[in-house]
């Protein structure tokens, strides 16, 4: 298969299409499980964020690059560098979103041909009904717990960008709406799909993906707040614009019972 054709905005898999199930989590979770266990995936990864704004630690164009870029300015200011210091011990013992991505969905999905992990499962896509807004430095045990205990019953495909995105093609031109003025975005109300995707700021993957859920899912963490990302509250603000269902994500009453 190959991920730049999958992922083609115009003739590949629709961007509202490239979802993911439960039970793709429910794996997800046992494959970084095992991966931490035989020391191939390190624990304790908030320190291994990408370097540099718009490239991975790798040097190849990632998806969480380009937000790094936009939001640089922003996480200077507000001192991001704390975020390295989980304020929960178990959470110091699992990797975070930022180290799975970049060692083990990258080199995953390279090696199937360069589509994202979501697509990588379902190469026709699924339909979206659920979108999930994080933040790339939670735990990630600690994000799955949460999304699988707060996932609504009815809703059976989640769109989530870590897992969602091709994260090693180069992204870059579907990256537009963040220059999208109010009353372009006020006028989704009144717009179809097929119009929206007409319009070159609100094309980007994201927004469509928001247009298409009739939920959106906001997963906070102990290590650091979702909204200090400006990316996250501009999701927020997109789906609040579109009339969705925004909840927050809540822990299982067990947590620590899948961190064992």
């Amino acid at each position: 298969l190959d991920g730049k054709a999958l992922h083609h905005f115009k003739t590949g898999v629709p961007p509202e299409r490239w979802c993911i199930t439960k039970a793709d989590l429910r794996h997800l979770e046992s494959a970084i499980r095992n991966a931490v266990r035989d020391g191939s995936l390190s624990a304790g990864g908030l320190s291994r964020r990408p370097t540099g704004i718009g490239r991975s630690r790798h040097g190849s164009f990632s998806e969480e690059g380009e937000k790094s870029r936009v939001e640089s300015s922003e996480d200077e200011a507000s001192g991001a560098a704390t975020a390295a210091f989980p304020a929960d011990k178990a959470a110091a013992m699992e990797p975070d979103m930022y180290a799975v991505v970049e060692d083990y969905i990258k080199p995953l999905t390279r090696q199937a041909g360069k589509m994202s992990w979501a697509l990588m499962r379902h190469p026709r896509g699924l339909p979206c009904d659920l979108f999930i807004a994080h933040a790339w430095t939670e735990p990630f045990f600690e994000f799955v717990d949460k999304v699988l205990a707060s996932w609504p019953s009815r809703k059976r495909h989640a769109w989530c960008c870590a897992l969602s995105m091709p994260q090693n093609l180069d992204i870059s031109p579907t990256l537009r709406f963040m220059s999208s003025t109010t009353s372009e975005i006020a006028s989704m109300r009144s717009q179809s799909v097929r119009s929206i995707r007409s319009t070159s700021t609100l094309a980007s993957p994201f927004a469509v993906a928001i247009q298409h859920a009739s939920h959106m899912m906001i997963v906070s963490h102990s290590s650091g707040g979702v909204f200090d990302r400006m990316w996250c509250v501009y999701e927020a603000y997109l789906a609040h614009t579109m009339d969705k269902v925004i909840f927050t994500a809540v822990p299982s009453i067990w947590p620590m019972a899948r961190r064992t």
